[in-house]
């Protein structure tokens, strides 16, 4: 088995709201929402175009929840994508997620572990897109199965 280990961020581009209801206690149920994020990364195995679908519990008034969905990873110039999964919570608005995920294409053999950190201060790096919705760290590993 071999591992690489990768560091990577993410801004989140495009936002498509998904189906909202407000339960008795306030609690906001999103269903899924999906996101449009350009991955930047020297890792070129993860470089590219990540599109999240989730589903959200939030508690508006104090900024906590969870979320659960899938996410589809394309890295640019390659032939083959990563199909995963992520679990997370939101705390004072703010998203930490796990994700794993299997390769497809040339990236078959391989299996994709990340955490994912919302950041809420603008990185220093110019953003990729023209109106950033929001901004993320990556950190993980690519493993081969042998």
């Amino acid at each position: 088995m071999t591992l690489s280990t990768f560091t990577a961020s993410a801004t989140t581009c495009e936002v498509v709201p998904g189906d909202e209801q407000v339960g008795e206690e306030g609690q906001l149920r999103i269903r899924g929402r999906r996101f449009t994020d350009l991955v930047q990364s020297s890792e070129p195995l993860l470089a590219g175009v990540n599109r999240p679908v989730l589903d959200i519990e939030l508690d508006p008034a104090t900024g906590r929840g969870q979320l659960k969905g899938v996410f589809v990873l394309q890295p640019d110039g390659v032939s083959g994508r990563w199909d995963g999964e992520l679990l997370g919570r939101i705390e004072k608005g703010l998203v930490t997620a796990s994700g794993l995920a299997r390769g497809t294409g040339d990236l078959e053999s391989l299996i994709l572990y990340s955490e994912f950190r919302q950041t809420a201060d603008r990185p220093a790096i110019s953003p990729p897109c023209r109106d950033p919705q929001a901004f993320f760290e990556m950190e993980g590993v690519i493993q081969r199965e042998d």
